[in-house]
């Protein structure tokens, strides 16, 4: 639809717009107010809205002009309701630029750590220019749309990383990984995710793979350090819990019980009782068929 939109403080003073844009409803363009109320709306039809910091800028808010947690008011006017784009006739630099579009506001969205909205806002411009997806499959691919996918899917992970869902941003990292496996950023986020999964070994070796394409990158060397020292700690915890394993057991192999004649007995002791008795047993069963031989032979 083609929206406009002034942003007003509680007190009248207007802190953006008009503002002047062509939407879809639901896509997370614009602010979480507008997007729920919109399409309450009818064509032409003009509202004031009044919305919570949390359907707007959130606890961070946008500046000095939008301190976090303000609420604010919205002037609406809902110009005219528009057919949705052609896919099917749609360039591939037309795709790239939708994709282009919600990557954007998926990056404004989780600098506002509204990282729902920002995950949702990362798969919409994925869904423009992913391959696995017929309807907007891009045939060979250009670099251009490569680059956003990978930017995309990254991204996605770390927004997946701050909600602590991990095995979507492993996913997501591992997407980015089969179109560049040599991206950087990616090998950075993925190594990020088996660190707070306590895989700190496969932390390493993505970190050491990144520090080899980006070797000034202080961010990963740092990480890197880090992660060895985890993996280093690991091993000892590990060694440390081996040898209480194995001096519990030569414990519990020397110690010693009491038979029922009040004598004590080592296990060995014990361990040969039953040896023998199963030996008197054998004898007992060989006693018996001799003594069989031997009426059978009278």
């Amino acid at each position: 639809c083609c929206l406009e939109w002034t942003t007003f403080l509680m007190d009248g003073t207007r802190v953006e717009g008009p503002n002047e844009a062509l939407v879809t409803l639901g896509d997370c363009d614009v602010m979480q107010a507008l997007d729920m109320c919109c399409p309450l709306m009818n064509e032409g039809e003009r509202a004031l809205i009044e919305a919570e910091s949390r359907f707007t800028y959130g606890e961070k808010g946008r500046g000095s002009d939008i301190p976090g947690n303000t609420r604010l008011q919205f002037e609406v006017h809902l110009k005219e309701f528009l057919p949705g784009l052609d896919v099917a006739v749609m360039t591939s630099e037309e795709k790239v630029s939708e994709g282009t579009d919600k990557k954007k506001r998926g990056n404004e969205l989780f600098s506002l750590d509204q990282f729902s909205l920002a995950i949702h806002s990362y798969k919409r411009a994925i869904h423009w220019v992913d391959n696995e997806d017929t309807k907007h499959k891009i045939s060979s691919p250009s670099q251009e749309v490569k680059d956003l996918q990978v930017v995309c899917y990254t991204n996605l992970a770390q927004a997946y990383l701050k909600l602590d869902q991990l095995p979507d941003a492993l996913e997501s990292c591992d997407k980015a990984l089969a179109i560049n496996p040599e991206n950087t950023k990616a090998l950075f986020r993925a190594a990020k995710v088996h660190s707070a999964r306590g895989d700190f070994s496969e932390s390493v070796k993505l970190l050491q793979k990144a520090l080899a394409k980006d070797p000034t990158n202080k961010t990963v060397s740092q990480d890197l350090q880090a992660a060895r020292a985890k993996v280093s700690k690991q091993t000892e915890a590990e060694k440390e819990m081996y040898k209480r394993m194995v001096s519990s057991g030569t414990s519990n192999s020397t110690s010693v019980s009491e038979s029922p004649s009040g004598q004590e007995q080592s296990p060995d002791k014990n361990k040969g009782g039953w040896t023998w008795l199963l030996v008197g047993a054998g004898a007992i069963a060989a006693a018996a068929v001799v003594a069989g031989i031997a009426l059978q032979g009278h």
